[in-house]
């Protein structure tokens, strides 16, 4: 199956480099890649005679879950340089981890990989993202690696077609999963060692939530929510599903406010939330940024926040929290 899945990336890489020209998003991302495999090397260099840990995130929610292990790591082992990627460009403040190596990982085609002084003890990647053909090349060079926090939905296409893609797991050489019913779904795809381990993105924001300190300013607005619902990490399918009952909510119960936290707070995602709030007859409307938030908030039904940090001190002020993603894919964590 590796040879499938290579040629299948072969026969895609023209369309990747064609788009890449021409749709500034796909030009940001190659580029992206681009310098993530020149920073891996410098990694791998700088430290080349020196034992070392890749930590691998997909996007946000796993950087959380790789945080965590690194925290761990470093309280045991500090004089082991530790390499920490990620994938997604959701992650923006990539220069500010703070591990020794910071990089975004480049696609999996097979020639990636031919880095220099490649001497990789432990690597370990989070949920769900798997690369066959990196750990293919991590196992030649007597790496260990590792899925960690590693969570599978049943009706994923890895789980119905299963022998088709147990080769994404087969140069693991050990997983750990989140919880029991996801310990099934792994036996599904994956033989070798196996466990319960739960997830560490808890760890990561109970860390948070002991060492972050909100200011003062945010505090005082959020204590002006006495009464508010959260909708929290909403995406465009939450807006459309939830909005139309809005007014209802608000003719039943006058005092309530609802506070909107966008999965992505963008301008682009900030705009569509209040375009479909608009188009839900909604327009008592309150931006958190708003210099005049105090003063406003008593006439708004409806406050978005457009800013990140603010939502894990925010969720002991509510009464009742919504979480986002289930009409999509699955809720986002919390």
């Amino acid at each position: 199956m590796i040879f499938v899945y290579n040629l299948i990336l072969i026969l895609l890489y023209p369309f990747y480099i064609i788009l890449s020209s021409i749709h500034p998003k796909a030009k940001l991302f190659r580029e992206t890649r681009k310098e993530g495999k020149k920073r891996i090397q410098s990694f791998l260099t700088t430290f080349k005679d020196q034992k070392k840990i890749w930590l691998h995130a997909s996007s946000a929610g796993e950087l959380e879950q790789a945080l965590a292990i690194y925290r761990v790591l470093k309280e045991n082992h500090p004089e082991i340089p530790i390499l920490i990627t990620v994938f997604s460009l959701s992650v923006k403040t990539i220069d500010k981890l703070p591990s020794e190596g910071k990089a975004y990982l480049p696609l999996d085609f097979f020639w990636q990989w031919n880095f220099k002084d490649f001497n990789v003890q432990i690597f370990i990647t989070f949920t769900w993202d798997t690369f066959p053909n990196l750990l293919s090349k991590l196992k030649k060079r007597n790496c260990k690696t590792y899925l960690c926090s590693a969570a599978i939905d049943a009706n994923s296409y890895r789980i119905k077609y299963a022998p088709l893609f147990r080769f994404f797991y087969e140069n693991f050489d050990g997983i750990g999963v989140v919880d029991e019913e996801n310990l099934k779904n792994f036996k599904k795809l994956f033989y070798k060692e196996i466990h319960i381990t739960g997830d560490s993105r808890y760890d990561s924001i109970i860390y948070k939530l002991e060492n972050s300190n909100i200011s003062k300013m945010d505090l005082e607005k959020l204590k002006l929510g006495k009464e508010f619902i959260i909708f929290a990490s909403t995406y465009k399918e939450c807006d459309l599903q939830l909005y139309p009952h809005l007014r209802r909510i608000f003719d039943l119960y006058p005092k309530i406010k609802v506070w909107i936290f966008p999965h992505h707070v963008e301008k682009e995602r900030i705009q569509e939330t209040i375009y479909h709030l608009n188009q839900n007859h909604i327009q008592e409307i309150l931006l958190y940024s708003d210099s005049n938030f105090k003063k406003k908030y008593k006439h708004a039904k409806i406050v978005v926040v457009d800013q990140l940090g603010i939502l894990a001190h925010a969720y002991k002020f509510s009464k009742i929290c919504y979480v986002g993603g289930g009409f999509t894919l699955r809720i986002h964590n919390t």
